[in-house]
Protein backbone atom coordinates (compact mmCIF):
# COMPACT_ATOMS: atom_id res chain seq x y z
CA UNK A 1 0.00 0.00 0.00
CA UNK A 2 1.38 3.90 -1.03
CA UNK A 3 1.71 5.54 2.00
CA UNK A 4 0.53 8.79 2.44
CA UNK A 5 3.45 10.59 3.38
CA UNK A 6 4.92 10.01 0.38
CA UNK A 7 1.55 12.18 -1.63
CA UNK A 8 1.19 14.99 0.35
CA UNK A 9 2.34 17.79 3.05
CA UNK A 10 2.77 16.31 6.63
CA UNK A 11 -0.35 19.00 7.56
CA UNK A 12 -2.66 17.40 4.83
CA UNK A 13 -1.52 14.15 5.89
CA UNK A 14 -3.33 14.49 9.09
CA UNK A 15 -6.06 15.96 8.03
CA UNK A 16 -6.66 13.19 5.09
CA UNK A 17 -6.42 10.92 7.94
CA UNK A 18 -8.68 12.50 10.03
CA UNK A 19 -10.91 12.52 7.38
CA UNK A 20 -10.55 9.24 6.30
CA UNK A 21 -11.72 7.98 10.16
CA UNK A 22 -14.37 10.08 10.19
CA UNK A 23 -15.77 9.87 6.58
CA UNK A 24 -15.27 6.10 5.66
CA UNK A 25 -15.67 3.48 8.38
CA UNK A 26 -19.29 3.55 7.71
CA UNK A 27 -20.05 3.84 3.80
CA UNK A 28 -22.85 1.34 3.34
CA UNK A 29 -24.09 1.60 -0.32
CA UNK A 30 -27.70 1.79 -1.89
CA UNK A 31 -28.37 -0.70 -4.32
CA UNK A 32 -31.65 -0.14 -6.93
CA UNK A 33 -32.63 -2.88 -9.30
CA UNK A 34 -33.41 -1.99 -12.40
CA UNK A 35 -34.04 -5.56 -14.01
CA UNK A 36 -36.06 -5.59 -16.85
CA UNK A 37 -38.98 -8.26 -17.65
CA UNK A 38 -37.26 -10.59 -20.93
CA UNK A 39 -37.06 -9.38 -24.08
CA UNK A 40 -40.57 -9.37 -25.61
CA UNK A 41 -40.88 -11.63 -28.63
CA UNK A 42 -44.25 -11.02 -30.00
CA UNK A 43 -43.59 -7.22 -30.31
CA UNK A 44 -44.25 -5.65 -33.92
CA UNK A 45 -41.37 -5.11 -36.10
CA UNK A 46 -41.50 -1.06 -35.96
CA UNK A 47 -40.71 -1.33 -32.09
CA UNK A 48 -37.83 -3.70 -32.53
CA UNK A 49 -35.39 -1.20 -32.00
CA UNK A 50 -37.23 0.22 -28.48
CA UNK A 51 -36.34 -3.19 -27.10
CA UNK A 52 -39.36 -3.84 -25.33
CA UNK A 53 -39.58 -6.37 -22.24
CA UNK A 54 -42.51 -8.56 -21.98
CA UNK A 55 -45.97 -6.97 -21.18
CA UNK A 56 -45.06 -3.42 -22.50
CA UNK A 57 -48.36 -2.76 -24.59
CA UNK A 58 -50.60 -4.32 -22.25
CA UNK A 59 -49.49 -1.74 -19.94
CA UNK A 60 -50.02 1.66 -21.89
CA UNK A 61 -52.68 3.62 -20.35
CA UNK A 62 -53.96 6.37 -22.42
CA UNK A 63 -53.66 10.09 -20.72
CA UNK A 64 -54.95 12.32 -23.26
CA UNK A 65 -57.78 12.06 -26.21
CA UNK A 66 -58.87 14.20 -28.59
CA UNK A 67 -59.42 15.19 -31.74
CA UNK A 68 -57.17 17.65 -33.92
CA UNK A 69 -53.36 18.01 -33.60
CA UNK A 70 -52.41 15.37 -30.71
CA UNK A 71 -55.14 12.28 -30.66
CA UNK A 72 -53.77 10.17 -28.44
CA UNK A 73 -51.07 10.11 -25.44
CA UNK A 74 -50.28 6.31 -24.13
CA UNK A 75 -48.07 5.73 -21.46
CA UNK A 76 -46.81 2.50 -19.76
CA UNK A 77 -43.87 2.15 -17.22
CA UNK A 78 -41.39 -0.71 -18.22
CA UNK A 79 -39.26 -1.40 -15.44
CA UNK A 80 -36.65 0.45 -13.20
CA UNK A 81 -36.88 4.15 -14.48
CA UNK A 82 -37.99 3.04 -17.97
CA UNK A 83 -41.50 4.40 -19.57
CA UNK A 84 -42.91 4.22 -23.16
CA UNK A 85 -44.63 6.78 -24.66
CA UNK A 86 -47.23 6.60 -27.61
CA UNK A 87 -47.96 10.01 -29.12
CA UNK A 88 -50.31 9.59 -31.81
CA UNK A 89 -51.00 13.03 -34.28
CA UNK A 90 -53.91 14.27 -36.60
CA UNK A 91 -50.75 13.65 -39.36
CA UNK A 92 -47.54 12.16 -40.23
CA UNK A 93 -44.82 14.50 -39.15
CA UNK A 94 -42.98 15.63 -42.50
CA UNK A 95 -39.53 14.75 -43.39
CA UNK A 96 -37.59 18.04 -42.48
CA UNK A 97 -39.58 18.43 -39.29
CA UNK A 98 -40.03 16.68 -35.49
CA UNK A 99 -42.26 16.77 -32.90
CA UNK A 100 -40.93 17.90 -29.31
CA UNK A 101 -42.58 16.10 -25.86
CA UNK A 102 -41.34 18.17 -23.08
CA UNK A 103 -41.90 16.50 -19.47
CA UNK A 104 -41.78 18.02 -16.08
CA UNK A 105 -41.11 14.87 -14.05
CA UNK A 106 -41.85 16.73 -10.96
CA UNK A 107 -44.93 19.30 -11.74
CA UNK A 108 -42.84 21.95 -10.55
CA UNK A 109 -42.67 24.70 -12.54
CA UNK A 110 -39.77 26.27 -11.09
CA UNK A 111 -37.57 23.49 -11.35
CA UNK A 112 -35.83 22.44 -14.76
CA UNK A 113 -35.86 24.44 -17.77
CA UNK A 114 -36.74 27.92 -17.66
CA UNK A 115 -39.80 28.48 -19.88
CA UNK A 116 -41.61 24.65 -19.34
CA UNK A 117 -40.35 23.58 -16.14
CA UNK A 118 -39.22 20.45 -17.91
CA UNK A 119 -37.03 18.04 -16.80
CA UNK A 120 -36.87 16.35 -20.34
CA UNK A 121 -37.21 17.39 -23.82
CA UNK A 122 -37.62 14.65 -26.81
CA UNK A 123 -37.28 15.41 -30.64
CA UNK A 124 -38.46 12.50 -32.61
CA UNK A 125 -38.95 13.28 -36.38
CA UNK A 126 -37.41 11.54 -39.98
CA UNK A 127 -34.03 11.05 -39.13
CA UNK A 128 -34.10 13.06 -35.97
CA UNK A 129 -33.87 11.74 -32.35
CA UNK A 130 -32.55 13.60 -29.26
CA UNK A 131 -32.95 14.26 -25.80
CA UNK A 132 -32.15 16.94 -23.73
CA UNK A 133 -32.10 16.90 -19.85
CA UNK A 134 -32.06 19.79 -16.88
CA UNK A 135 -31.45 19.34 -13.16
CA UNK A 136 -33.50 20.62 -10.78
CA UNK A 137 -31.49 24.06 -10.85
CA UNK A 138 -31.99 24.55 -14.44
CA UNK A 139 -28.65 23.46 -15.67
CA UNK A 140 -27.91 21.40 -18.35
CA UNK A 141 -27.12 17.70 -17.65
CA UNK A 142 -26.01 14.87 -19.67
CA UNK A 143 -28.59 12.21 -20.48
CA UNK A 144 -29.25 8.60 -20.67
CA UNK A 145 -30.36 8.55 -24.22
CA UNK A 146 -34.14 8.09 -25.96
CA UNK A 147 -34.92 5.27 -28.15
CA UNK A 148 -37.91 5.63 -30.81
CA UNK A 149 -39.57 4.48 -33.64
CA UNK A 150 -42.04 6.25 -35.86
CA UNK A 151 -45.49 4.35 -37.76
CA UNK A 152 -47.44 6.37 -39.97
CA UNK A 153 -48.28 9.30 -37.71
CA UNK A 154 -47.52 7.41 -34.29
CA UNK A 155 -44.70 8.48 -32.69
CA UNK A 156 -42.96 5.69 -29.77
CA UNK A 157 -39.99 6.72 -27.34
CA UNK A 158 -38.42 5.04 -24.43
CA UNK A 159 -36.82 7.51 -21.88
CA UNK A 160 -34.91 6.33 -19.16
CA UNK A 161 -35.84 9.17 -16.39
CA UNK A 162 -37.07 8.59 -13.03
CA UNK A 163 -40.83 9.89 -11.72
CA UNK A 164 -42.12 10.36 -8.45
CA UNK A 165 -44.10 7.12 -7.54
CA UNK A 166 -46.44 6.61 -4.73
CA UNK A 167 -49.35 4.46 -4.09
CA UNK A 168 -48.30 2.39 -7.06
CA UNK A 169 -48.65 5.45 -9.28
CA UNK A 170 -46.17 7.66 -10.97
CA UNK A 171 -46.80 11.04 -11.92
CA UNK A 172 -45.77 13.87 -14.03
CA UNK A 173 -46.98 16.60 -16.73
CA UNK A 174 -46.13 16.48 -19.95
CA UNK A 175 -46.94 18.73 -23.20
CA UNK A 176 -46.28 18.15 -27.05
CA UNK A 177 -45.50 20.62 -29.97
CA UNK A 178 -45.68 19.41 -33.61
CA UNK A 179 -46.35 20.36 -36.60
CA UNK A 180 -49.88 18.65 -36.48
CA UNK A 181 -50.85 20.75 -33.82
CA UNK A 182 -49.67 21.23 -30.13
CA UNK A 183 -50.91 19.73 -26.24
CA UNK A 184 -50.61 22.02 -23.00
CA UNK A 185 -49.74 20.71 -19.90
CA UNK A 186 -51.38 17.17 -19.35
CA UNK A 187 -50.81 15.42 -16.16
CA UNK A 188 -50.19 11.86 -16.01
CA UNK A 189 -51.26 9.24 -13.45
CA UNK A 190 -50.40 5.73 -14.67
CA UNK A 191 -49.66 2.32 -12.49
CA UNK A 192 -46.28 1.58 -11.98
CA UNK A 193 -43.58 -0.25 -9.56
CA UNK A 194 -40.67 1.34 -10.29
CA UNK A 195 -36.99 0.64 -9.16
CA UNK A 196 -36.89 -1.71 -6.33
CA UNK A 197 -34.43 -1.27 -3.45
CA UNK A 198 -32.33 -4.38 -2.41
CA UNK A 199 -31.93 -5.30 1.36
CA UNK A 200 -29.01 -7.34 2.33
CA UNK A 201 -28.79 -9.40 5.91
CA UNK A 202 -25.14 -9.69 6.45
CA UNK A 203 -23.50 -9.73 2.80
CA UNK A 204 -26.67 -11.79 1.07
CA UNK A 205 -29.48 -9.87 -1.12
CA UNK A 206 -32.88 -10.51 1.13
CA UNK A 207 -34.99 -12.80 -1.09
CA UNK A 208 -32.46 -13.01 -4.00
CA UNK A 209 -28.82 -14.19 -5.44
CA UNK A 210 -26.77 -10.62 -5.08
CA UNK A 211 -23.90 -10.47 -2.74
CA UNK A 212 -22.42 -7.30 -1.26
CA UNK A 213 -18.98 -7.01 0.73
CA UNK A 214 -17.42 -3.70 1.73
CA UNK A 215 -14.35 -3.36 3.27
CA UNK A 216 -13.54 -0.66 5.04
CA UNK A 217 -10.21 1.33 5.50
CA UNK A 218 -8.15 -0.02 8.55
CA UNK A 219 -8.60 1.27 11.56
CA UNK A 220 -5.43 3.24 12.74
CA UNK A 221 -4.15 2.38 8.67
CA UNK A 222 -3.18 4.81 6.47
CA UNK A 223 -5.41 3.57 3.32
CA UNK A 224 -8.94 6.34 2.39
CA UNK A 225 -10.58 3.72 0.40
CA UNK A 226 -13.57 1.73 0.60
CA UNK A 227 -13.70 -1.18 -1.74
CA UNK A 228 -17.59 -2.42 -2.34
CA UNK A 229 -18.03 -5.51 -4.39
CA UNK A 230 -21.13 -6.62 -5.69
CA UNK A 231 -21.33 -10.24 -7.13
CA UNK A 232 -24.61 -11.90 -8.87
CA UNK A 233 -24.34 -15.49 -7.34
CA UNK A 234 -27.91 -16.55 -9.31
CA UNK A 235 -28.69 -17.65 -12.78
CA UNK A 236 -29.89 -14.57 -14.54
CA UNK A 237 -28.64 -10.99 -15.73
CA UNK A 238 -29.03 -8.44 -12.82
CA UNK A 239 -29.49 -4.64 -13.58
CA UNK A 240 -28.34 -2.43 -10.39
CA UNK A 241 -27.61 0.77 -9.69
CA UNK A 242 -25.17 0.72 -6.73
CA UNK A 243 -24.45 4.89 -4.97
CA UNK A 244 -22.82 5.36 -2.11
CA UNK A 245 -23.93 8.13 0.42
CA UNK A 246 -22.23 10.74 3.17
CA UNK A 247 -23.94 12.95 5.15
CA UNK A 248 -21.93 16.25 5.13
CA UNK A 249 -21.19 18.61 8.17
CA UNK A 250 -20.10 22.03 6.40
CA UNK A 251 -21.12 25.40 7.47
CA UNK A 252 -22.22 28.51 6.10
CA UNK A 253 -23.74 28.69 2.29
CA UNK A 254 -22.63 24.94 0.25
CA UNK A 255 -21.42 24.79 -3.45
CA UNK A 256 -21.21 21.45 -5.14
CA UNK A 257 -19.74 20.32 -8.01
CA UNK A 258 -21.16 17.56 -10.06
CA UNK A 259 -18.10 15.60 -11.59
CA UNK A 260 -18.53 17.45 -15.18
CA UNK A 261 -19.80 21.33 -15.21
CA UNK A 262 -17.20 23.69 -13.37
CA UNK A 263 -20.08 26.24 -12.51
CA UNK A 264 -20.93 24.94 -9.21
CA UNK A 265 -24.35 24.46 -7.88
CA UNK A 266 -25.33 26.57 -5.22
CA UNK A 267 -28.21 24.28 -3.00
CA UNK A 268 -31.67 24.52 -2.70
CA UNK A 269 -34.20 22.25 -1.04
CA UNK A 270 -34.32 20.07 -3.82
CA UNK A 271 -32.26 16.65 -4.69
CA UNK A 272 -29.83 17.74 -7.62
CA UNK A 273 -27.96 14.92 -9.46
CA UNK A 274 -26.01 14.45 -12.87
CA UNK A 275 -25.05 11.16 -14.68
CA UNK A 276 -22.21 11.38 -16.81
CA UNK A 277 -19.49 12.56 -14.61
CA UNK A 278 -15.77 12.68 -16.13
CA UNK A 279 -13.95 9.48 -16.38
CA UNK A 280 -11.06 11.53 -16.28
CA UNK A 281 -11.47 12.46 -12.82
CA UNK A 282 -14.82 10.64 -11.28
CA UNK A 283 -15.06 13.04 -8.70
CA UNK A 284 -18.08 14.74 -6.57
CA UNK A 285 -17.51 17.68 -4.16
CA UNK A 286 -18.95 20.41 -2.03
CA UNK A 287 -17.84 22.89 0.51
CA UNK A 288 -18.55 25.54 2.52
CA UNK A 289 -15.43 28.37 1.29
CA UNK A 290 -13.64 26.84 4.72
CA UNK A 291 -13.99 23.20 4.43
CA UNK A 292 -14.87 20.94 1.64
CA UNK A 293 -15.35 17.59 1.51
CA UNK A 294 -15.12 15.03 -2.03
CA UNK A 295 -16.30 11.69 -2.96
CA UNK A 296 -14.12 9.78 -5.64
CA UNK A 297 -13.50 6.54 -7.69
CA UNK A 298 -10.10 4.98 -7.82
CA UNK A 299 -9.61 6.69 -11.76
CA UNK A 300 -8.67 2.96 -13.17
CA UNK A 301 -12.04 1.32 -11.60
CA UNK A 302 -13.69 0.12 -14.55
CA UNK A 303 -17.17 2.13 -14.95
CA UNK A 304 -20.10 2.49 -17.95
CA UNK A 305 -21.32 5.67 -16.18
CA UNK A 306 -20.68 7.04 -13.52
CA UNK A 307 -23.47 9.60 -11.59
CA UNK A 308 -23.29 12.24 -8.55
CA UNK A 309 -26.19 13.81 -6.33
CA UNK A 310 -27.01 16.05 -3.46
CA UNK A 311 -30.16 16.33 -1.55
CA UNK A 312 -31.24 18.08 1.72
CA UNK A 313 -30.99 15.78 4.63
CA UNK A 314 -31.21 16.13 8.59
CA UNK A 315 -30.50 19.63 8.47
CA UNK A 316 -27.79 19.38 5.99
CA UNK A 317 -26.94 17.90 3.35
CA UNK A 318 -26.14 14.31 1.42
CA UNK A 319 -23.96 13.56 -1.40
CA UNK A 320 -23.48 10.47 -3.16
CA UNK A 321 -21.70 8.75 -5.82
CA UNK A 322 -23.01 5.90 -7.94
CA UNK A 323 -22.75 4.02 -10.96
CA UNK A 324 -24.64 1.38 -12.53
CA UNK A 325 -23.91 -2.04 -13.43
CA UNK A 326 -25.28 -5.30 -15.42
CA UNK A 327 -24.07 -7.87 -14.39
CA UNK A 328 -24.06 -11.17 -15.66
CA UNK A 329 -24.72 -14.56 -14.00
CA UNK A 330 -21.56 -15.31 -11.95
CA UNK A 331 -19.92 -11.54 -12.40
CA UNK A 332 -18.32 -9.45 -10.08
CA UNK A 333 -18.00 -5.94 -9.38
CA UNK A 334 -15.60 -3.22 -7.70
CA UNK A 335 -15.39 -0.11 -6.76
CA UNK A 336 -13.09 1.66 -4.94
CA UNK A 337 -14.83 4.86 -2.94
CA UNK A 338 -12.95 7.28 -1.29
CA UNK A 339 -14.01 10.42 0.95
CA UNK A 340 -11.59 12.98 1.75
CA UNK A 341 -11.43 16.28 3.04
CA UNK A 342 -9.57 19.41 1.58
CA UNK A 343 -9.15 22.99 1.58
CA UNK A 344 -12.54 24.20 0.30
CA UNK A 345 -11.27 28.12 0.36
CA UNK A 346 -10.02 26.35 -3.05
CA UNK A 347 -13.60 25.22 -4.27
CA UNK A 348 -13.61 22.07 -6.59
CA UNK A 349 -9.44 22.65 -7.27
CA UNK A 350 -9.01 21.82 -4.17
CA UNK A 351 -10.42 18.18 -4.72
CA UNK A 352 -9.11 18.08 -7.66
CA UNK A 353 -5.13 18.89 -6.08
CA UNK A 354 -5.45 16.48 -3.64
CA UNK A 355 -7.17 13.67 -5.54
CA UNK A 356 -4.64 13.70 -7.99
CA UNK A 357 -2.00 12.98 -5.15
CA UNK A 358 -3.84 10.39 -4.25
CA UNK A 359 -3.28 8.80 -7.62
CA UNK A 360 -0.21 10.30 -9.21
CA UNK A 361 0.50 7.34 -11.32
CA UNK A 362 -2.50 7.97 -13.07
CA UNK A 363 -2.27 11.29 -13.90
CA UNK A 364 1.64 12.18 -14.15
CA UNK A 365 2.31 12.39 -17.87
CA UNK A 366 3.78 8.98 -19.45
CA UNK A 367 7.51 10.69 -20.67
CA UNK A 368 7.41 7.81 -23.15
CA UNK A 369 4.45 8.88 -24.92
CA UNK A 370 4.85 12.00 -27.17
CA UNK A 371 2.99 14.43 -25.72
CA UNK A 372 1.11 15.80 -28.93
CA UNK A 373 -0.78 12.66 -29.31
CA UNK A 374 -3.75 13.45 -28.31
CA UNK A 375 -7.47 12.89 -28.72
CA UNK A 376 -7.81 8.82 -28.98
CA UNK A 377 -11.51 7.74 -27.70
CA UNK A 378 -13.78 5.09 -28.43
CA UNK A 379 -15.81 7.07 -30.59
CA UNK A 380 -13.19 7.82 -32.89
CA UNK A 381 -12.04 4.30 -32.53
CA UNK A 382 -15.73 2.85 -33.43
CA UNK A 383 -15.89 5.08 -36.43
CA UNK A 384 -12.79 4.41 -38.07
CA UNK A 385 -12.31 0.45 -37.72
CA UNK A 386 -16.14 -0.39 -37.98
CA UNK A 387 -17.10 -2.76 -41.07
CA UNK A 388 -20.74 -1.21 -41.43
CA UNK A 389 -21.51 -4.32 -43.78
CA UNK A 390 -21.33 -6.13 -40.65
CA UNK A 391 -23.72 -5.58 -38.07
CA UNK A 392 -22.49 -8.12 -35.71
CA UNK A 393 -19.45 -6.67 -35.54
CA UNK A 394 -20.20 -3.24 -35.66
CA UNK A 395 -21.86 -3.41 -31.86
CA UNK A 396 -19.35 -6.01 -30.53
CA UNK A 397 -16.49 -3.83 -31.17
CA UNK A 398 -18.37 -0.52 -29.69
CA UNK A 399 -19.05 -3.11 -26.73
CA UNK A 400 -16.00 -3.96 -26.32
CA UNK A 401 -14.23 -0.54 -26.33
CA UNK A 402 -16.95 0.98 -24.32
CA UNK A 403 -18.26 3.36 -27.24
CA UNK A 404 -21.79 4.44 -25.97
CA UNK A 405 -23.38 4.17 -22.77
CA UNK A 406 -26.13 1.81 -22.07
CA UNK A 407 -26.68 -0.80 -20.03
CA UNK A 408 -24.86 -4.00 -20.32
CA UNK A 409 -21.84 -2.20 -22.38
CA UNK A 410 -18.42 -3.53 -21.64
CA UNK A 411 -17.13 0.07 -19.27
CA UNK A 412 -13.53 0.46 -19.86
CA UNK A 413 -10.94 2.61 -17.43
CA UNK A 414 -10.16 6.28 -18.85
CA UNK A 415 -7.95 7.84 -16.58
CA UNK A 416 -6.40 10.89 -18.50
CA UNK A 417 -3.55 13.48 -18.37
CA UNK A 418 -4.76 17.38 -18.21
CA UNK A 419 -2.11 19.16 -17.54
CA UNK A 420 -1.33 22.12 -19.49
CA UNK A 421 2.98 21.98 -19.66
CA UNK A 422 5.64 23.58 -22.10
CA UNK A 423 6.05 19.69 -23.52
CA UNK A 424 2.98 20.68 -25.83
CA UNK A 425 4.86 23.43 -27.71
CA UNK A 426 5.53 22.25 -31.13
CA UNK A 427 4.42 21.90 -34.45
CA UNK A 428 2.61 18.24 -35.97
CA UNK A 429 0.52 17.27 -39.05
CA UNK A 430 -2.71 15.45 -38.56
CA UNK A 431 -5.56 15.32 -41.02
CA UNK A 432 -6.95 18.87 -41.93
CA UNK A 433 -3.41 20.36 -41.64
CA UNK A 434 -0.73 21.76 -39.74
CA UNK A 435 -1.56 22.20 -36.01
CA UNK A 436 0.73 23.93 -33.53
CA UNK A 437 1.36 25.52 -29.88
CA UNK A 438 3.21 28.36 -29.14
CA UNK A 439 4.37 30.10 -25.50
CA UNK A 440 2.19 32.71 -26.70
CA UNK A 441 -0.99 29.97 -27.19
CA UNK A 442 0.00 27.64 -24.14
CA UNK A 443 -0.16 30.83 -21.82
CA UNK A 444 -3.54 32.13 -23.36
CA UNK A 445 -4.64 28.27 -22.62
CA UNK A 446 -3.57 28.48 -19.10
CA UNK A 447 -5.69 31.78 -18.46
CA UNK A 448 -8.59 29.71 -19.78
CA UNK A 449 -8.34 26.98 -17.49
CA UNK A 450 -7.84 29.35 -14.54
CA UNK A 451 -11.02 31.14 -16.05
CA UNK A 452 -13.18 28.15 -15.51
Amino acid sequence: MTRLHRLFPPMLVALLCTGAALAQNDLQPIIIDHTPAPLAEDAPEVLSDLALPEGSLERLSEVFSGEEGVRSVQVAWLSGDRYLWRIELAEAVPDDRYATLYVDADGNLATGNADQGAELLAQVGPGRTSLTEWMADGSLSDNRGVRSAIDGSVLWLTIDYPLPIAAGEARCIFQVASPAGNLARTEVAIAAEGPRPVRFEADSEVGGDLRLTVESPEEGGDGLATRITVTNAGGTERWIDLSVPYALSLDGPVQWFDGFNFTPHALADQAISFHGISAVTPLTCAWDGESGIAMAFDPMDWFTEAHSSIRPADGGQEMRIGSRLALIPGESHTFTVNVFPYDGSLGWRGAFEAFWQLYPEAYERDREIDPRFHGASAGGLYRGSTNTEDEAFASDLMRRIGGHWEWGYAPAPRPGEWAVTDLSIGTWERRGGTKSATAESLEEARRNIRGW
